[in-house]
């Protein structure tokens, strides 16, 4: 068991590594143009997933855990013929992309295609999760999203490949492409669609009613996570753009290594605790996981911040570390959002799922009304500073919904006794 986490941790940690390569790559060897002209291509095709997957997987992956050997295929092949329909719905709205002008011409097939194959990748690696395979899931995840970047900086260092946005969007196909030859190999053994099967309009239905919540939540967050770049892009241009995402990059980069390392490993305890009524335990684990989280995120903050300063002269771009104070409203939005953990984990454990809903929604309406306000006056400083107040808005909103169910079950159990 701990032989399977440690290389589950390694194969993430080299898949999050990637990522940090990638971006150094880009900003060392392209323009900032290029790097934002990635940041769009890669956030529209996290966004497009969101949009054409609708959290489907949150229902279907209960039903597949449920339902009989035999059975799961049945299942997963309902599921494909919803991803079908959307995918046929997803043409005409992806073309708005390319009508506004916020994904050139020349990119959007890529783009597309990136998205259709983005979403079948990501979905058969939960497949592989649900049918007790999260180690080939975890190296799946890497081939998709990891060992492409290696392969083409690699190439790219070596002179043997062009350095352009075509070369690592071409890897990353190629990734996603591996990965899903992968995946096919490995479930080679398992249950095979019964074609002749008639379609369960009214199962699909159902589980499309059952995921609207979680949708909703996914849609609001990425709200949060993406909407700035778009600003951005269409009032400032894509080399601002650029500037912003290296700095937004590094930031994710602090936050998914903290969940990582603290958050993975303390996340089932804190649950099991609750449910199982040891307050006193569960009240010790949800300290030390705010303790420890805001803490390494505060060194991992101050050691990429010497870290930037650093590589500046070795990078040779000047225009990054002219801005470089932005990092800091980042790396406070960073830290706000770790400790914003505490009542998101409070409440989760509490089923209090849409009080977490309402957090989220109303920290993405602060983001964008913030955006819409002083992105056009501050550039990319006023989005650093939306995404910071967005990101209090839904902190302190959690805290509110937490102390309203406090005191709600205050009342209840005095009541009780009376």
């Amino acid at each position: 068991m701990l032989k399977s986490s440690f290389l589950s941790f390694f194969i993430r940690g080299l898949t999050l590594g990637s990522k940090f390569v990638l971006l150094l790559y880009l900003v060392k060897y392209l323009t900032p143009y290029h790097l934002g002209l990635y940041s769009i291509i890669s956030s529209s095709v996290y966004i497009g997933v969101c949009l054409i997957g609708f959290d489907f997987y949150i229902f279907n992956t209960r039903e597949v855990l449920n339902a009989e050997f035999n059975k799961k295929a049945n299942l997963i092949f309902n599921q494909a013929i919803l991803h079908l329909i959307t995918y046929c719905i997803a043409i005409p709205f992806a073309g708005l992309l390319l009508l506004i002008d916020v994904i050139p011409s020349t990119l959007f097939l890529w783009f597309f295609v990136l998205l259709i194959f983005e979403h079948i990748s990501q979905e058969v690696n939960r497949l592989l999760i649900n049918l007790g395979h999260p180690i080939m899931a975890n190296l799946v995840l890497f081939y998709r999203a990891g060992l492409w970047v290696y392969i083409v900086t690699i190439l790219m260092a070596l002179g043997i490949v062009e350095e352009t946005i075509y070369t690592i969007l071409a890897g990353w196909l190629l990734g996603i492409i591996l990965s899903l030859i992968v995946v096919l190999w490995l479930l080679r053994k398992a249950p095979r669609f019964d074609w002749k099967q008639r379609i369960q309009w009214s199962w699909i239905w159902s589980g499309l009613n059952s995921s609207l919540p979680f949708f909703l939540s996914t849609l609001s967050l990425k709200s949060i996570e993406y909407a700035d770049r778009y600003f951005i892009n269409a009032i400032w241009g894509t080399e601002q753009l650029g500037i912003y995402a290296f700095y937004i990059g590094i930031a994710n980069a602090i936050q998914v290594l903290v969940y990582s390392g603290i958050g993975t490993i303390m996340h089932p305890k804190i649950i099991i605790s609750y449910q199982s009524g040891r307050v006193d335990e569960y009240n010790k684990l949800i300290r030390e996981f705010g303790l420890s989280s805001i803490l390494g995120t505060i060194i991992i903050g101050f050691l990429l911040a010497g870290f930037i300063l650093f590589i500046s002269p070795y990078i040779g771009r000047p225009e990054y570390l002219y801005y470089f104070p932005i990092y800091w409203i980042m790396l406070f939005g960073t830290i706000v959002n770790i400790a914003g953990q505490v009542p998101h984990y409070a409440l989760y454990v509490r089923r209090q799922d849409r009080q977490i809903l309402y957090s989220t929604i109303i920290g993405s309406a602060v983001v964008v009304v913030c955006d819409i306000v002083m992105v056009p006056t501050l550039g990319i400083n006023g989005a650093a500073l939306g995404l910071l107040f967005g990101i209090l808005s839904m902190v302190f909103s959690k805290i509110y919904y937490l102390r309203a169910f406090h005191s709600c079950s205050k009342k209840t159990e005095i009541g009780g006794r009376g």
